[in-house]
């Protein structure tokens, strides 16, 4: 029951995170920036850390070994999403700085204005 809520809500969050991204992303906030930026990024690392439980649980073969059928899949689509996560948290950590960093800025600057940080 636990691993099917956590599933969903993690979905959840990563699907509502990229439709907050894509449309409200000018007008929030930086505290709103920086929220969405935290909570995509503990969903991303939740997901990979599931997805790598999956995928030892499983029994599935490590993408350093060579399969024994050559039509057998050497990476597979765990690793894949393990890989795809981890780039995410990558790049929600370098908006993240870089929202931060404008802010600083803008504040010794005395500029209220920040709404123009670019992605």
């Amino acid at each position: 029951m636990l691993i099917e809520v956590g599933e969903i809500v993690t979905g959840a969050v990563l699907m509502v995170g990229a439709v907050v991204w894509m449309l409200r992303w000018s007008r929030l906030s930086e505290r709103g920036r920086i929220t969405l930026l935290v909570v995509t990024m503990l969903a991303a690392l939740g997901a990979s850390f599931m997805a790598l439980n999956f995928h030892l649980a499983s029994g599935a073969n490590h993408p350093w070994l060579i399969p024994k059928d050559g039509f057998d899949e050497t990476i597979d689509v765990d690793t894949v999403l393990i890989m795809f996560e981890l780039v995410l948290v990558a790049f929600c950590g370098h908006v993240l700085v870089k929202v931060r960093s404008q802010h600083e800025a803008a504040a010794t600057d005395g500029s209220p204005n920040l709404r123009g940080v670019a992605t």
